[in-house]
């Protein structure tokens, strides 16, 4: 069937709402966006970036990225975005559209075109970005990085009072410290992120600084002897937690992931870290010293 014969459906943002209208209202120009409605619509967080004569690349900051139908992470593969005036001289929207659709200044109207399915043309407000950059690649790929909650371990284990003078062992689970990587290809160009983690950093909550270990920590084996095991991870209380809200330390331990990116044509850089904490409440008694008489 010819793309004509399709029903055409656009989508005008009207103060942020997205309102479905008909092709017969398209047809006759009755659609109308303000600037000012058009402006606050801006707020989606989708910009639109020329990637060369009437093709557009569309990203979104919610991770959702559209494309520009040459596959890498667009979604749908098979639809394009081009300009108003390129819709009108190909029959998708009538000068009439063109003529209603005025973006305000920063703003461009895109319409997005997927001929081999069946719900027709949409035209969408986006942010102008300009010219599509390796550095806009990289900031998709890194907001779609999400180095997971740390899963703290400790020895002796929680519910179980730790001791005053007897080593705590502090751990996470060797999954929660990976390097983390993620690549996105758009319109030619690609970029790529890699996290890496870095150390171990627990604050005791005894009032005592922070402390940090090289990677995960060990975790402490119960099956083992305690000493055929050894920890770089560990801490040694003075006192006990009595006193302290719930009788316990509140202890705090995170991980902070170093970003680095790199691009087609030599492109690169450092973004910002990353840091994930986790907070664990730790019960910590007096020792109890037994004499025996003669």
């Amino acid at each position: 069937m010819h793309r004509l014969g399709r029903l055409v459906v656009a989508a005008a943002l009207l103060g942020g709402a997205l309102v479905a209208v008909s092709g017969a209202s398209l047809a006759a120009g009755a659609v109308a966006t303000s600037a000012a409605s058009a402006s606050a619509a801006g707020g989606t967080g989708c910009t639109g970036y020329n990637v060369g004569g009437n093709a557009w690349a569309v990203q979104c900051n919610n991770g959702a990225g559209y494309g520009t139908g040459s596959g890498g992470d667009s979604s749908p593969d098979d639809c394009t975005w081009i300009t108003l005036a390129e819709a009108e001289s190909q029959f998708l929207v009538s000068a009439a559209v063109v003529a209603e659709y005025k973006a305000p200044p920063g703003y461009v109207y895109l319409v997005q075109d997927c001929p081999d399915q069946w719900f027709g043309v949409q035209i969408l407000l986006f942010a102008n970005g300009g010219k599509l950059t390796t550095l806009d690649l990289a900031e998709q790929a890194y907001a779609k990085l999400s180095p997971p909650t740390l899963s703290v371990g400790t020895a002796p284990p929680s519910g179980q009072d730790g001791l005053v003078g007897l080593p705590e062992w502090f751990w996470i689970d060797a999954a929660d410290y990976l390097t983390l990587s993620r690549t996105v290809s758009l319109a030619g160009l690609s970029a790529t992120v890699i996290a890496k983690p870095g150390q171990l950093v627990i604050n005791p909550g005894d009032g005592q600084a922070s402390f940090s270990c090289l990677g995960p920590g060990t975790q402490y084996d119960p099956a083992e002897s305690a000493a055929s095991q050894q920890s770089d991870c560990t801490y040694l209380y003075t006192q006990p937690s009595a006193g302290q809200p719930g009788n316990e330390f509140t202890v705090t331990v995170s991980v902070t992931w170093t970003a680095t990116w790199t691009g087609t044509g030599g492109t690169g850089g450092t973004l910002a870290p990353i840091t994930r904490t986790t907070t664990i409440e730790l019960p910590i008694a007096q020792a109890e010293t037994v004499f025996s008489g003669e």
